[in-house]
């Protein structure tokens, strides 16, 4: 039988129980946190959300067994992102639904529920009633499924991000401009650099114990417009967004800028 999952949580800039958003609350550590209880967190950031405003930034950073996600209390609502497993595409997800994601799981509303009891099974001659309802259903189902994947095939694929636009040529060049340069969380083996290029070109690093590079990752960019105002998109599918003149946000992590 296998065990309970169980999750560690890091908060930022909120209390334990997720009732309240400061910027001057210590970041806190929850270890060993069961599905149940994530679940009742998850739904209290949700409540939580609409009530945070710019520049506050909170965040629930999950390390679970499917990898490490970062639920982020942004625009009113929760916003999904992870930077070790590709997500399902899915827009402004649920409670339940982030929490599928986060357990690997695929997420069927109303799956958990005990289906109605029906008088007509035991009705005499159900049987073979039953048995030709189940082939209708099936060619039915069938039929459903091809028009239902021809229809997905030509919708605009959805992701965890928020709504966004793409911004205008120029516009974007004094974007890039104004904040191209190196940015970084510390200098510690662990921390992490982002180096912004006026052409679009984004290189994270995460740096080793000799103060060198451990992991390196290059992106391209396009500049968008979201409801927080200009940010960069990368090819990855995720948001580098600006909270102040000196400090970028990119997966709920804070980068200081450095070097011009």
């Amino acid at each position: 039988m296998s065990s309970e999952p169980v999750f560690d949580l890091t908060l930022t800039q909120l209390s334990a129980d997720l009732k309240k958003a400061a910027a001057d609350l210590p970041q806190i550590q929850r270890p060993g946190v069961s599905r149940k209880d994530l679940r009742k967190l998850l739904a209290a950031a949700a409540a939580l959300a609409p009530t945070v405003t710019y520049p506050l930034a909170p965040s629930i950073r999950v390390t679970a067994g499917a990898g490490q996600f970062i639920v982020n209390l942004k625009e009113g609502r929760l916003q999904l992102v992870s930077w070790t497993v590709k997500l399902s595409p899915i827009a402004n997800p649920s409670v339940d639904e982030i929490l599928a994601a986060i357990c690997g799981e695929e997420f069927e509303p109303g799956a958990d529920l005990p289906d109605a009891p029906s008088s007509a099974s035991s009705a005499p001659g159900s049987s073979r009633t039953k048995r030709v309802l189940i082939g209708v259903g099936l060619g039915a189902m069938i039929v459903g499924l091809n028009t239902f994947t021809f229809l997905q095939d030509r919708k605009p694929p959805k992701t965890f991000l928020p709504e966004y636009r793409m911004v205008e040529p120029e516009p974007s060049d004094r974007f890039r401009a104004r904040i191209a340069g190196t940015y970084q969380t510390g200098t510690k083996a662990g921390d992490r650099q982002l180096q912004i290029g006026r052409e679009g070109g984004i290189t994270w690093i995460k740096l080793g114990r000799s103060g060198g590079p451990a992991d390196r990752q290059e992106m391209t960019s396009q500049v968008v417009t979201t409801a927080g105002g200009e940010a960069l998109l990368t090819n990855r599918q995720a948001l580098i967004t600006v909270r102040d003149p000196l400090t970028l946000v990119y997966f709920g992590d804070n980068y200081t800028k450095v070097t011009k």
